[in-house]
């Protein structure tokens, strides 16, 4: 599926690129001061990127050059701040799967209203203890749950490289709604037997 545009940014670029040139800029922005400590723990800080630019660690050459650069600068941090990663990645995983405080304002922050963030957060607390109990359901009746608890791993391995934000549980998400379901139409057919 991905090979006409993988071969496509091979033969632009004297670097391979398979998929784009952003998760350099994201590795930068998600590995910096501002976000090993203070309010923005675990987060992502754009202006990491400024600063990287203004101390000249990113020069002006070409996209995939250019990320490449970001990405050295995130890992060059993160190796200078080694100790803190297990923080820091614990912080991550809270933002993303809705255990952080303060998330809630920060997801209002990208201009949708907060009534409707809040109300999500309300039903995605609502449907997680039925999706635990729809995955033990299933794991009593013997039903294999693997490919719906991939989404979940895959979702946090994401959030560990990365930087935790709400929005990036989406694939999670489809797997907690039908969990949540096998739960509720065993409570379902509980009440009306």
């Amino acid at each position: 599926m991905i090979l006409p545009w993988a071969a496509y940014n091979t033969e632009r670029f004297d670097t391979p690129v398979l998929m784009g040139t952003q998760f350099g800029v994201t590795f930068a922005i998600s590995n910096c001061s501002s976000v090993y400590s203070g309010h923005l723990i675990g987060f992502q800080d754009n202006q990491c990127n400024k600063d990287a630019v203004i101390a000249g660690k990113i020069p002006g050459t070409d996209d995939p050059t250019r990320d490449n650069e970001y990405l050295h600068v995130g890992l060059d941090y993160a190796r200078a701040h080694a100790s803190r990663v297990p923080v820091v990645v614990l912080a991550r995983e809270a933002r993303t799967w809705g255990l952080w405080p303060s998330q809630l304002h920060l997801d209002n922050q990208r201009g949708t209203s907060y009534y409707i963030v809040a109300l999500g957060y309300v039903f995605y607390w609502l449907l997680v203890p039925f999706a635990i109990a729809g995955a033990l359901i299933l794991r009593r009746r013997r039903v294999m749950e693997l490919p719906l608890l991939a989404f979940f791993v895959t979702v946090a391995l994401s959030v560990a490289l990365t930087y935790g934000f709400t929005r990036f549980r989406a694939a999670a998400e489809v797997a907690i709604v039908l969990l949540a379901s096998v739960a509720l139409e065993k409570a379902l057919r509980w009440l009306t037997t």
